[in-house]
């Protein structure tokens, strides 16, 4: 296996990520492996599902990582009931209308809830800038992800991606809204084992709601583009089909024509780290 950045050249440039290509037993001389104080290694997979690296976070970026954790469930299971009616908004617009796309991804959402949950395999979850990707000023990037050969994969959060807001009470905001969840679902679909057999999911189309629907709209595969899952789970949730805690038990699927279809995920991590 060897190691390789991932071109940043993808139209939802937002999210860079790393991966370790499965094509040797050897690396490289001049690239280093994993280390013991970035990610866990096979042995230490005693641990399920999706777990914050003991030490990596701390303080207020501690309880927004477990925030985030948490809401990208809820989003999963809001994108889950979504699914189930897979003919009508807000499904449609993201994903073909048919029972094998649904199936795909509900499968997906199933695997993020499950993870959360304790279930599957370990992925490991910091603050800490591993391969120093967040970058600053017009480069900043909120959140990326690595993957390698017999190392439980990890979600990084940098400071911007920290700073975003939790999921909005459902039918009190425009649909479509940029959150903690939203980002931590968007990440969790890139790993090999969240997304499912068979499927690598990239960033393939813009950063926008709209962008997607073009995309499924010129015959692209969407079940393929983390943006699709991110936006469904928002959408839904914020349309009031998640469950508890606070949905309240409301839905407001006439509020899908309101949706922030046009926000631009950079900008609203910006926003959200000035306070905005």
């Amino acid at each position: 296996m060897w190691y390789f950045p991932r071109p940043k050249r993808y139209l939802f440039s937002l999210f860079t990520y790393v991966l370790l290509c499965h094509c040797s037993d050897a690396l490289p001389s001049d690239v280093r492996p994993y280390t013991a104080a970035e990610v866990l290694d096979k042995r230490q997979w005693t641990s399920r599902g999706i777990q914050i690296i003991p030490g990596k976070c701390t303080g207020d970026q501690l309880t927004a990582m477990q925030n985030a954790i948490l809401d990208a469930s809820y989003l999963a299971g809001a994108g889950l009931n979504a699914a189930v009616k897979f003919t009508e908004l807000p499904f449609r617009y993201f994903f073909k209308d048919d029972i094998a796309t649904a199936n795909t991804v509900a499968g997906v959402f199933r695997r993020i809830q499950g993870s959360q949950q304790g279930q599957g395999n370990l992925i490991g979850a910091t603050c800490e800038d591993v391969y120093n990707e967040c970058g600053t000023g017009e480069s900043v990037q909120p959140a990326y992800s690595a993957q390698a050969l017999n190392r439980a994969p990890i979600i990084v959060f940098c400071p911007t991606g920290l700073a975003l807001a939790r999921n909005p009470v459902p039918c009190t905001k425009n649909p479509g809204s940029i959150s903690l969840g939203w980002l931590m679902l968007h990440e969790m679909t890139h790993i090999y084992n969240i997304a499912g057999p068979g499927l690598d999911v990239y960033d393939k189309t813009g950063e926008t709601a709209r962008d997607v629907n073009d995309a499924l709209d010129d015959g692209i595969e969407t079940t393929t583009d983390a943006n699709s899952y991110a936006f469904l789970g928002s959408m839904a949730w914020d349309l009031g089909l998640g469950g508890p805690p606070w949905n309240q038990q409301k839905i407001c699927l006439q509020n899908f024509p309101k949706g922030n279809f046009d926000m631009m995920g950079m900008d609203a991590v910006n926003a959200a780290a000035r306070g905005g």
